[in-house]
């Protein structure tokens, strides 16, 4: 191991010896902390996502059971104009605004 060719051979393929670049450290650290955060954000919106999911899942059986009690003339569909499709209505300008509110969030 101590022969002069091995000595030069490991002298001409050691890596070389340069200064740390503390650009690239701090751009690698931006992009780091960067993360951190969308993975946050991202944990607090699906959190938001499966609350509102919930709120709506908890609210569909009131509105079947609503429109059973509507009336037997059209059992396959919800009448406008019967409770259950005045919560239908609400629940789906619910569900506009909170997706118009949540896309005013996104893009600030």
């Amino acid at each position: 191991m101590n022969d002069p060719v091995d000595l030069r051979l490991e002298a001409f393929l050691a890596p070389p010896d340069r200064a740390r670049d503390e650009a690239f450290a701090a751009r690698i650290g931006r992009l780091v902390a960067a993360e951190e955060r969308m993975r946050t954000a991202r944990r607090a919106a699906w959190t938001r996502f499966a609350a509102s999911m919930l709120a709506t899942a908890s609210l569909l059986p009131l509105f079947v059971l609503l429109a059973r009690l509507g009336g037997a003339d059209s059992p396959a569909k919800v009448s406008p104009f019967s409770p259950a499709g005045a919560g239908l209505l609400l629940l789906a300008l619910w569900l506009i605004v909170a997706a118009t509110l949540s896309e005013g969030r996104n893009r600030s």
